[in-house]
């Protein structure tokens, strides 16, 4: 749930994709799609978001370079997480101003399925996911979410998908 104080939400229309040579695996979608990535069905999803805005690269690489330590909190043994997700990542900024950046991660195959699926019906065989939020029901362990924090550096909770909500 997003909460819009006074006006409408500041939406700045920042439309730097991605870090795509460097970042194979990660997007910062574009500022106008970040409410959408929190439209989640079968996650929480943080709520007292008072406005979006663009990580820069420095952000993405040091929130990058302390994934190896999400895997362990995920699946229990060091896995490299960027050979079974892509991630798309959006800026919050919160009523009391803290910054975080959002991590919506999703399975690999999940994206190759969409091209699969894509391709029959319109002979495109690329999902946009750079520039889609991607927001799926249930999945379970295959699609979580993290918010880093940026001032502190580090990661808070994972929250992964299920039935439940």
């Amino acid at each position: 749930m997003l909460l819009a104080c006074g006006d409408e939400p500041e939406y700045h229309e920042n439309l730097r994709v991605v870090r795509g040579t460097t970042s194979p695996v990660g997007a910062v979608l574009p500022v106008k799609e970040a409410r959408k990535v929190l439209d989640q069905c079968t996650r929480a999803t943080p709520w007292l978001v008072t406005r979006f805005w663009t990580p820069s690269d420095s952000i993405i690489s040091a929130l990058e370079q302390q994934l190896p330590l999400m895997s362990t909190k995920l699946t229990n043994k060091a896995v490299a997480l960027d050979s079974m997700y892509y991630m798309q990542y959006v800026g919050l900024i919160y009523l009391n101003g803290r910054r975080t950046v959002y991590v919506n991660a999703f399975d690999k195959s999940y994206v190759a399925s969409l091209n699969r699926l894509r391709t029959q019906v319109d002979g495109n065989d690329t999902f946009p996911w750079r520039m889609v939020p991607i927001v799926v029901c249930d999945g379970g362990w295959r699609f979580w979410s993290v918010e880093y924090d940026v001032r502190e550096q580090r990661f808070g909770p994972i929250k992964m998908n299920d039935r439940a909500g």
